[in-house]
């Protein structure tokens, strides 16, 4: 865990930089995220918050909190967004809320591919759970094709130019099969900056994200206490394909107990 903390801490502002500059801005889920927002009010949990991308459309009348274990990411907030929501420094494997205190948590954007350990990710799964109100909801996304994702080496991602500002990013990617299953491993994107916005000029930084197979996740939900209601595909609420979905999204409630 530590070393995962040390590694978002360098490269928090720099993935900061590249969603508020680099990238266009992902209409189609920020849209997906305020119709769930508007559909589940109360009390409303996000776990790996980042810089505060989703702050806008979560906020609301009720409260939202959003939990952040990087500093370095917390201090990317702007100051609207710092008003909109509550921010919370902690770790999704240790969140110090209430039980049965959310109505809607969410875990966007791959942040259980970060969880490198799968009994660490089902215990995560398992306090979700517990935090939820009565019929409360949990909505995750994963990437099952990150195990299909063909190896590279040194491809420029991009080269970014703006006014005094410059940043390049030069990326390789390559996996590691447990038993050489494709499902489960893991995957690495060793990532070097360059330019101004890089610490020093020039920043060497390796991602690694766990490999999670959908039928391992859809189990892990099952096992933690929750009941699947929907999975999707991607952000427009499209069935999931297997074969052509680019994402894994889960709508999933806390069961009676």
């Amino acid at each position: 865990m530590k070393k995962e903390l040390e590694l978002w801490e360098n490269y928090g502002p720099l993935f900061s930089f590249e969603e508020r500059n680099v990238f266009f801005e992902d209409t189609a889920e920020l849209e997906f995220y305020r119709h769930l927002r508007g559909r589940h009010p109360g009390r409303c949990l996000e776990l790996g918050a980042g810089d505060g991308r989703l702050a806008a459309v979560l906020s609301g009348r009720d409260i939202t909190v959003a939990l952040e274990p990087s500093a370095a990411m917390l201090d990317c907030w702007s100051e609207e967004d710092g008003e909109r929501v509550a921010r919370l420094r902690a770790t999704a494997q240790s969140i110090p809320l209430k039980m049965g205190s959310i109505d809607l948590a969410l875990f966007p954007y791959n942040g259980l591919h970060c969880i490198l350990d799968r009994v660490e990710r089902l215990e995560v799964l398992r306090g979700v759970s517990e935090l939820l109100a009565e019929g409360g909801v949990f909505v995750s996304e994963t990437c099952p094709q990150f195990s299909d994702r063909e190896d590279e080496t040194d491809t420029l991602r991009y080269s970014f130019s703006k006014g005094d500002e410059c940043l390049r990013l030069v990326e390789s990617v390559s996996h590691r099969f447990d038993d050489g299953f494709m499902g489960t491993g893991r995957i690495y994107f060793d990532m070097t900056y360059t330019g101004t916005i890089a610490p020093g000029g020039r920043t060497r930084l390796m991602l690694e994200m766990a490999l999670i197979s959908a039928g391992e996740y859809l189990e892990d939900l099952r096992g933690s206490g929750m009941s699947i209601m929907s999975v999707w595909g991607d952000y427009d609420m499209s069935p999931w394909d297997g074969e052509s979905s680019p994402r894994l999204l889960v709508r999933a409630v806390r069961s009676t107990r």
